[in-house]
């Protein structure tokens, strides 16, 4: 069976609706409390309830009967909470985007596909949840690219926060957060004079540079496929190290802006979770100009400076003001009660893997450089992907068997399709639901009582073309690993459906869970 004990199959057999005699499963309980004090074989207990469990499940697809026990045990957990349904009229949907970002002064700066919108804290703080002008130390543990920080950062919502605090475990996006986050920094007259120095630059390369050893930019993949013209990845380093050899701050404005056109001059594309390149019969008939779509992008970021220009002096109320830190959300680099509020997306349970997904930037920026290196960053995401096999743990143990996060454990690990991947999503959820409970156990550690935790997650599908498809609840597992953790989970308000076919009695959402630490 893998990852679940045979005292959860048991109790999963009693729950599910299957076609099992009752007698069965009432004689597997007494068995395995005999065996508990010391008369019977514990080992033969399991080995017979695993087999009763393969019964039930069968070899190569998911019966809709343990499905069904799992779609009734989120059923059953949602009436213990308070669940807000989608508006009909849509206007929660654009919050769980970047979409809005796309066209606002500063978040624009590089788009980032799995953010959320620069208006959550606003409506936050129209529902109640976080107080307006009360000064908050504001943490963002999973920040990505700064949204939460830059939107805190701005004049309107500067007197809302003495401190503003971002973690992120990768460095290159790290360095558009905190990139994004000292907007004030930058003087668009300054700007202006290195856009001229740009234009002015660059007869004949002098040199060859030498090109990452990452095989995506060095060699023509199957099928015809490759990342970049061979003049493109060249002039792309050309300018990075011009870029690097101007000093400081503008020095990074610049680089943010080479970074974000590495996609763009590419001939690939950030594409859920992988990077997809174009066959040699797709591509253009002349390789993307670098530097013009680097003066483009800097004309963007410069006009975003004139447009917020007047407005710094405001910032003197953030105070300490906002600041990114490199960190792990498992095992934050704060004091005990440091915060007033929490605001995050964590990684969704849906097998993307950000350092893959953006691994030109990461390698064409210098952040790693070998494979080692890459491999070492890969191990520090949370488990939220099968990319790699990640050192087990078992901090579900420390859950009383009984509660909520417990109970859904053992049945999404039943409900999984007896296929050829069903040991390698056992190690995915184990490795999530554990992380999910160092997160959260960190998270209401460095809040202060009373401090309200919101975080924005997605659920998912998982399963093959011959196998059925389970749904899996992720925020319902966040809000149960919340209470395992000792935090209220005050409401879930769902933000949108997905627009699926195979979108199972409607798990398939995007939800804003508001939770609290207790006083």
């Amino acid at each position: 069976m893998g990852l679940i004990t045979s005292r959860e199959a048991i109790d999963l057999l009693g729950h599910a609706r299957v076609d099992l005699r009752v007698s069965e499963v009432h004689t597997l309980k007494d068995r395995h409390d005999s065996s508990q004090n010391g008369s019977g074989s514990p080992e033969s207990v399991g080995i017979e309830a695993k087999r009763l469990v393969r019964r039930v499940v069968g070899r190569g697809e998911t019966p809709s009967t343990e499905q069904q026990c799992l779609s009734e045990l989120y059923h059953e957990f949602e009436d213990t909470l308070e669940v807000i349904d989608a508006p009909e009229d849509g206007s929660l949907k654009s919050l769980v985007t970047f979409d809005d970002c796309k066209v606002q002064p500063v978040h624009r700066w590089y788009t980032f596909k799995e953010g959320y919108s620069h208006q959550l804290l606003a409506t936050l703080q129209k529902w109640g949840v976080f107080p307006a002008g009360e000064s908050l130390r504001l943490l963002d543990p999973f920040c990505g690219v700064g949204t939460t920080l830059v939107t805190a950062s701005y004049p309107d919502q500067s007197k809302n926060f003495s401190e503003v605090v971002g973690v992120e475990v990768n460095p290159t996006i790290k360095f558009i957060a905190e990139t994004k986050v000292n907007w004030a920094n930058y003087d668009s007259e300054v700007i202006e004079g290195y856009i001229t120095k740009l234009k002015a630059k660059y007869g004949r390369r002098s040199r060859v540079f030498p090109v990452p050893e990452l095989s995506t930019f060095s060699c023509t993949r199957r099928g015809d496929k490759i990342a970049f013209h061979p003049s493109v990845i060249q002039d792309l380093l050309y300018y990075r190290q011009w870029i690097l050899n101007c000093p400081e701050p503008e020095k990074d404005f610049l680089l943010l802006a080479w970074l974000s056109i590495i996609e763009e001059v590419s001939y690939a594309s950030k594409d859920g979770r992988a990077l997809r390149l174009l066959k040699k019969e797709a591509l253009p008939d002349t390789p993307p100009n670098v530097k013009q779509a680097l003066l483009d992008q800097l004309h963007i970021m410069k006009s975003d400076l004139i447009a917020l220009n007047g407005r710094r002096e405001k910032l003197q109320n953030v105070g300490s003001g906002a600041r990114v830190v490199s960190g792990d959300a498992r095992d934050l680099p704060f004091g005990d009660r440091t915060f007033d509020a929490i605001c995050y997306s964590p990684p969704y349970l849906n097998n993307i893997d950000y350092t893959e997904v953006y691994k030109m930037e990461l390698w064409l920026k210098g952040d790693v450089s070998t494979q080692e290196e890459f491999r070492n960053q890969r191990l520090k995401t949370m488990r939220s992907h099968p990319s790699i096999i990640f050192p087990p743990t078992e901090k579900y143990k420390e859950v009383e068997s009984d509660q909520w996060l417990s109970r859904l454990r053992s049945a999404l690990m039943l409900a999984l399709p007896y296929d050829e991947h069903r040991k390698q999503r056992e190690r995915l959820f184990a490795g999530y639901i554990d992380d999910l409970l160092l997160a959260l156990g960190e998270q209401q550690r460095v809040a202060v009582p009373g401090a309200p935790i919101v975080c924005v997650v997605g659920n998912s599908l998982f399963g093959g073309e011959k196998t059925r498809k389970i749904a899996v609840c992720t925020d319902l597992l966040i809000a149960a690993a919340a209470q395992a953790v000792g935090l209220v989970v005050e409401q879930i308000r769902i933000a949108r459906h997905l627009p699926r076919r195979d979108n199972q009695n409607g798990w398939l959402r995007e939800s804003i869970i508001i939770m609290r630490k207790p006083n």
